[in-house]
């Protein structure tokens, strides 16, 4: 029983491995990506051993939700960076401009 299954335990071990990675860390892009091609491979795997239900709930499980976490963590990051931006932006609005009127007021004398 355990051998049918073991696309079945395999591809939600890799998917699960791939939403860690993706939501603990922002630079292993290839790692979880391979995890998740991994997870449809198994997923498929498992469809062609006629386990329908587990095979297709991993399949569309593998493919919407690291497709949503990784818009998701972009916008995210992308916000915070405007933010950022903004930020900065205001500060050098709101300094003050330092002028040197000495050598205006040479020339007018």
């Amino acid at each position: 029983m355990l051998v049918q299954r073991g696309a079945i335990i395999g591809g939600w071990a890799c998917f699960a491995l791939g939403v860690i990675i993706l939501l603990a860390f922002s630079w292993p892009f290839y790692i979880h990506f391979a995890l998740f091609v991994v997870a449809v491979i198994l997923s498929i795997e498992a469809l062609s051993q006629h386990k329908i239900i587990s095979g297709l709930s991993l399949l569309l499980t593998t493919l919407l939700l690291p497709t949503f976490l990784g818009f998701g963590l972009l916008f995210l990051q992308l916000n915070k960076d405007v933010e950022t931006l903004s930020e900065d932006t205001d500060k050098q609005i709101d300094r003050p401009v330092e002028t040197d009127t000495s050598k205006v007021n040479s020339k007018v004398e």
